[in-house]
C-alpha cells in the first residue's frame, strides 16, 4: 500500500464512523419518529446545521420561514440532535400543560454557568421545592406594596426625563431599551431583593451591559454544539469573554445578597421571624413600621437560616430573578412604547383612560386599585406582547410518548414551542401583523383558545412573576403617558431581531418624549 492510499483510508475511517453513528441516530426510536415529520432537507451527519450558519438576525428570519413553510409542525437536525417545532395551540397545550413534562431541552443547560440550577432550569423535586419556597413572594398583599415602588422609581425617571427636555428644546430622544433596563433593574432590586440601587453605581451599569453579552454568547454556543462542553468552551476566545461577563454578573448579585444579609445581621435577624407561619397578620403589620419591606431575597435568607438552602442556592435564584425580572420587563416596555409612539390614536385613548381613572390623584400616589382599573392600557400591553413575545421560544423534553394533532412524538424528544408564531397565527388572530388592542376586549376574547396566547408561558412552569410584571408594566406606562407624548423616531417595522433568552432589537431604537404641559 502506498502512502497516498494509506492517507485516504485513514481519512475515510472517521467519516465512516460518523456515517455509522448518523445511521444509528436516524434508526433509533426517536430518529424514526422525528423523520416522519416534515422539515427542511438536511445533509448526512451535519443535518440542517448549514441552514443556521447565517448572521444572528437571519436566524430569526430562518425560523419564521420554516414555520410558515411547514405549518404547523416541522423538524430539523443539528448534528446529532433532532428538534420538533410546534405552533398550533392544541399541540402547545399538550406539551405545556403536562405536569410531567417540566424538563427543559438540552440546550438550556448552556445557561448553567450563568444561572446554575435555579428555578428557571431546575426540574423534579428541586424545582417543586423552590417554587413552593418562592410563591409567597408574589402574594396579592405584597403586590399592593410593590406598586408603591413601581410608582416611586418611575417618578424618578420622569423627573430625569423632564430635566433633559428642559435642556434640549423641549424634547428628549431616548434609546428605549437602555432607558427601561435601568428602571426595571432598580425596580426588581428594590422589590424582590430589598436593595435600593444608586443610579451612579458603576457596578449597576456594568451589569446592565453584561446581560445582553452573556445572552448573545448563549446563542453563539447553541448554534455550535461542539462548544456545549464547558471545558472545551473555556479554551476558546469566546469562552474567556464569557468568564469575564459572568464575573461581572455574579459579582453584582453577590453584592446584593451580602448587603441584605448584613441588613438582617445588624437587626439581629428579627425581621425574618415574620416569615414564620406562626405570626398573625396583626403581628406582621406591626413589625413593618420599623424595617424595610420584606422581599423574595428575605424568603431565601430565612430558608438559609433554617438550613433549607445553601449560599449557592441563594445565588442561583437571585441571578435568575434579577435577570428575568428586569430584562424581560425592559423588553416588553420597549416594544409597548415604540408601538404606542407609532399609533397616536391608541396612545391618546390610553391617556384618556389614565386621566379618568386617576381623576386628580397625583401619579406618585397611584395604588394597585387605580392600576387594575386601567383596562384599555392593559389591552395595549397585551397586544404589544402578542406581536413581540418577550420569550419567543419555549422548549421542553417530552417526558412521555405524546400524540400531537398530526404526528407522534416519543419520550425524550426535544420540542420547541414557537411563541412568536403562535401569537401571529392567522387561524387564531385575524390580521395578525396589525397592532389592535381591541383584540383583548372582553367581547373579542370570548372563546379564544387558551394556548393561543402565552406571553408568560402556561402550565406548571408558567412565569411565577406574571402578575408582578403586568402591574409593573401598567404602572410605568401610565406614568410615562400621563407626563409625555410619545412620538416615533425609529419605526418598529424597520427593526431587525435576534433571539437568545429573549427577543432583542439588533440596533438601538429611539423614541421622542414631549412633555405634557399641565
Amino acid at each position: 500500500m502506498d502512502l497516498l492510499s494509506a492517507i485516504v483510508i485513514l481519512g475515510l475511517i472517521p467519516v465512516a464512523i460518523l456515517l455509522a453513528i448518523n445511521i444509528c441516530l436516524h434508526r433509533s426510536r426517536i430518529g424514526r419518529c422525528v423523520d416522519k415529520i416534515p422539515g427542511p432537507k438536511g445533509l448526512p451527519i451535519i443535518g440542517n446545521y448549514l441552514d443556521f450558519v447565517v448572521p444572528v438576525d437571519e436566524i430569526f428570519l430562518q425560523l419564521r420561514k420554516f414555520s410558515k413553510q411547514f405549518y404547523p409542525t416541522y423538524k430539523y437536525w443539528i448534528l446529532h440532535r433532532p428538534v420538533v417545532n410546534i405552533r398550533h395551540p392544541d399541540d402547545v397545550e399538550l406539551i405545556l400543560s403536562n405536569i410531567n413534562t417540566i424538563e427543559k431541552s438540552t440546550h438550556v443547560s448552556l445557561l448553567e454557568p450563568w444561572l446554575n440550577e435555579g428555578l428557571l432550569i431546575s426540574t423534579g423535586d428541586k424545582w417543586r421545592g423552590r417554587r413552593k419556597m418562592l410563591n409567597p413572594a408574589f402574594t396579592n398583599s405584597l403586590l399592593q406594596k410593590f406598586v408603591e415602588t413601581f410608582a416611586e422609581q418611575t417618578e424618578r425617571l420622569v423627573r430625569s426625563l423632564k430635566a433633559e427636555t428642559s435642556a434640549q428644546d423641549g424634547v428628549a430622544v431616548k434609546n428605549v431599551e437602555q432607558m427601561f433596563s435601568r428602571l426595571s433593574l432598580n425596580i426588581i432590586c428594590e422589590t424582590a431583593m430589598g436593595i435600593s440601587l444608586d443610579d451612579k453605581d458603576r457596578d449597576q451599569y456594568a451589569y446592565i451591559n453584561a446581560i445582553p453579552v452573556a445572552a448573545q454568547i448563549f446563542q453563539f454556543r447553541f448554534m455550535r454544539p461542539w462548544l456545549s462542553n464547558n471545558w472545551i468552551f473555556s479554551l476558546t476566545k469566546m469562552g474567556k469573554q464569557h468568564d469575564k461577563v459572568l464575573k461581572i454578573i455574579h459579582g453584582f448579585s453577590g453584592k446584593i445578597i451580602q448587603m441584605r444579609k448584613d441588613y438582617h445581621r445588624a437587626n439581629g435577624w428579627r425581621y425574618l421571624e415574620e416569615l414564620s407561619e406562626e405570626n398573625t397578620q396583626e403581628e406582621i403589620e406591626g413589625k413593618k413600621k420599623n424595617r424595610q419591606r420584606l422581599a423574595l431575597l428575605d424568603l431565601l435568607i430565612a430558608a438559609w437560616k433554617a438550613s433549607a438552602i445553601d449560599d449557592a442556592g441563594i445565588q442561583e435564584e437571585v441571578d435568575m430573578f434579577v435577570v428575568a425580572g428586569h430584562d424581560t420587563t425592559a423588553t416588553a416596555l420597549s416594544f409597548t412604547t415604540l408601538l404606542l409612539a407609532e399609533h397616536k390614536d391608541i396612545q391618546d385613548k390610553c391617556r384618556e383612560e389614565i386621566n379618568e381613572v386617576l381623576n386628580g390623584i397625583p401619579m406618585e400616589k397611584i395604588t394597585i386599585r387605580e392600576v387594575q382599573r386601567m383596562h384599555y392600557l392593559q389591552q395595549c400591553i397585551k397586544e404589544a406582547m402578542r406581536l413581540y413575545a418577550v420569550a419567543p421560544l419555549v422548549s421542553r423534553k417530552v417526558a412521555e410518548d405524546t400524540k400531537l394533532k398530526d404526528y407522534f412524538v416519543p419520550r425524550g424528544t426535544e420540542v420547541c414551542v414557537h411563541v412568536f408564531d403562535v401569537h401571529r397565527d392567522p387561524h387564531f388572530w385575524p390580521n395578525p401583523d396589525v397592532f389592535d388592542p381591541d383584540r383583548f376586549s372582553p367581547e373579542r376574547s370570548k372563546g379564544r383558545h387558551p394556548y393561543s396566547y402565552l406571553p408568560f408561558g402556561l402550565g406548571p412552569r408558567a412565569c411565577i412573576g406574571a402578575k408582578f410584571a403586568m402591574l409593573e408594566l401598567k404602572t410605568v406606562m401610565a406614568q410615562l403617558l400621563s407626563n409625555f407624548y410619545l412620538e416615533p423616531v425609529d419605526l418598529i417595522g424597520d427593526a431587525r431581531f435576534l433571539m437568545d433568552a429573549v427577543i432583542r432589537l439588533v440596533d438601538p431604537a429611539h423614541v421622542k418624549l414631549v412633555p405634557i404641559i399641565k
